[in-house]
Parts: structure tokens; sequence; C-alpha cells
């Protein structure tokens, strides 16, 4: 006899844990977009290309695919119907010259206050992490969002 009422509370508590999942699943009515994410770094680049991010004291990064982009997932995190993807990035590209700004050059040979202009790097490497924003539609992965967690631009020369 006790063995029939072990089981019919172990039954009871079995069948109150499942309706607590069955529950919780339709209500939340959300599916787990992480365990779909799987898109490669070739991917990933690719729908990084024509976009821009932005870094320290108002410096912008554009990217696209000449940059050799090295893009690895650290991190996958669901947040509402989107996840949020922490990618480790690594690019090389040459330094797009400001045309708007022009050089100053002095009318006279023997002044002392010649401006200099100042060499510019021709290449920057891009380090760091970044946060992207990623929304499936029917199956389907769009990036929403690019933000900069810890990205760095350094001269090569």
């Amino acid at each position: 006899m006790n063995k029939e009422l072990i089981l019919k509370v172990i039954g009871a508590f079995l069948i109150i844990v499942m309706a607590q999942v069955a529950a919780s699943w339709l209500v939340s009515g959300r599916s787990n977009n992480v365990g779909k994410f799987g898109l490669t770094s070739d991917r990933i680049s690719k729908d990084l290309d024509g976009r821009a991010v932005s870094l320290m004291l108002n410096q912008v990064w554009p990217f696209d695919l000449s940059q050799n982009l090295d893009i690895q997932v650290i991190a996958k995190k669901q947040a509402d119907d989107f996840v949020v993807v922490v990618v480790e990035i690594k690019a090389v590209a040459p330094v797009q010259a400001d045309t708007t700004v022009k050089e100053q050059f002095s009318t006279t040979t023997t002044s002392k206050d010649v401006p200099k202009t100042p060499k510019l790097p021709t290449k920057l490497r891009l380090n760091g992490r970044m946060k992207l924003t990623y929304e499936l539609v029917d199956n389907e992965w769009y990036l929403l969002g690019i933000e900069n967690l810890s990205l760095r631009a350094f001269p090569l020369d």
C-alpha cells in the first residue's frame, strides 16, 4: 500500500510540473531563437558590409568586405524576440582622407609659422568587441543594430 501511495504522489508531482512548464510556454509564446542562431562569420561579415560603428573621439569605422573581417561569436542571449550577439572582431582598412580639410600653405618661405601637416597612417587595425542585435523573420536573420563595446582603432605604420 505504501508503494501505491508513493507512486500516486510522484505521478501527481509530475503532472503538476508538466502543467507548469506547458503553462509558462503558452503564456510566454516566445520561442528560443538563441538555439536557432547559427550564422557563420562570413554571413556576419556580409551583414556588416556597408554599415558603420562609432568609436571614441567621434571616429567612425565603416565596414566593407575588403577589410578581411575576422569575427568570432563570443556570446548569444535572447532579448524579447531578438538575439543579442557579442562578437570579437579584427579588421584592417586603409585610412580615408578627409577631403573637406584643406592644407594651409605659407606665401613666404622665411616664415617661422609654417604650419606642418601631420602624417596620417596609411592603414588602421580595428580590434575589440561589439554587440549585434538580430531578428528572425520568416526563418531569415536580419541585423538590426550595432553597438561598440570595446572597439579601438590602431595605426599600423
